[in-house]
C-alpha cells in the first residue's frame, strides 16, 4: 500500500508511462522479497491487479495517504 501512496504523490502519474512502469517494478519487487511463495509466483498478475485497482480508486487512496500520514506522525 505504501509504494503505492508514495507513487501517488506524481503528479499526473497515470499519464507518465516511466513512472507507472517503476511502480509495477516497485510493486514487484516488494511481492518477489515477501517471503510469501504464493506472492512470488503470482506477482506479475498481482501487480497488474494492484495496478487497475489504483488507477480506478485513485481519490480514495489519495484521501487514505492524506489518513496514513496524520498516523506517522503521532
Amino acid at each position: 500500500m505504501r509504494v503505492i501512496l508514495e507513487a501517488m504523490g506524481i503528479p499526473n502519474l497515470w499519464t507518465k508511462p516511466t513512472d507507472v512502469e517503476a511502480l509495477r517494478g516497485n510493486l514487484g519487487t516488494t511481492l518477489r522479497f515477501s517471503g510469501i511463495p504464493e506472492l512470488k509466483q503470482n506477482s506479475d498478475a498481482i501487480v497488474s491487479e494492484l495496478i487497475k485497482l489504483a488507477k480506478s480508486n485513485e481519490s480514495v487512496l489519495r484521501r487514505g495517504g492524506v489518513a496514513l500520514k496524520k498516523i506517522d506522525k503521532s
